[in-house]
């Protein structure tokens, strides 16, 4: 089987955490080729999507650092088409640009996720719909550019601990762990994340759960 993953540069990978990583490290011990790409890599050309891809060449070993630092790579232009599965694993948001691109072929290989549905859930606005206020699958989120309605949001809700964080982001980037206490700090940080780009945007605010710092295990 041909695998392809189309995902952030290699030298972004963090090897010891990433996703990303053990699920290509699988896809090698089962035997399958594997390849990757990033979006910058992704042409058409003569009514064909193409792709200038990196197959791996590995040694093997158990450990997913040792894994990554000893990889090798045969780079050659490729149909995209020609691959069994092709994995979506590039950063969010994820360029629409790209999915059009990728729409072209999505009757033709098996993608992970579908496009379509990366075009529906292109963004953490996607998983604020599984809110129930009763965090029996997301925490308690508010998503807004009204700052004021984020302090109500706390207070009414009574969390001693919450996070603000902006749309789009992944790893952790840009998350900042409030204190009920120490509200009065709110303010500002959340005019920056809102208006920091020129032109303002909504942000993320949910209540804390214990135990996020440990990391995301799926």
């Amino acid at each position: 089987m041909k695998i392809c993953f189309v995902m952030y540069p290699w030298d972004k990978v963090e090897p010891s955490k990433d996703t990303t990583m053990r699920i290509i490290k699988e896809c090698v011990d089962r035997g399958f080729e594997v390849s990757y790409l990033t979006k910058k890599d992704i042409s058409i050309a003569k009514g064909k999507v193409v792709g200038n891809c990196k197959k791996m060449i590995t040694t093997e070993t158990n450990d997913c650092v040792e894994f990554y630092h000893t990889m090798k790579f045969e780079s050659s232009i490729k149909d995209l088409t020609e691959f069994d599965i092709i994995f979506m694993r590039a950063d969010p948001p994820i360029d629409p640009l790209l999915l059009n691109m990728l729409e072209l072929i999505e009757d033709k290989v098996f993608f992970v996720n579908k496009i379509s549905g990366l075009r529906k859930a292109n963004n953490k606005i996607y998983a604020a719909s599984f809110d129930d206020g009763l965090e029996t699958i997301v925490p308690q989120t508010l998503i807004t550019k009204d700052i004021d309605l984020i302090k109500s949001f706390v207070e009414e809700n009574n969390f001693e601990k919450f996070i603000i964080k902006p749309l789009d982001g992944m790893g952790g980037k840009g998350v900042i762990l409030f204190e009920r206490k120490n509200i009065g700090n709110l303010s500002s940080i959340c005019d920056f994340y809102i208006n920091h780009t020129g032109y303002s945007q909504p942000i993320i605010c949910q209540n804390y759960i214990e135990g996020a710092e440990k990391g995301d295990v799926r």
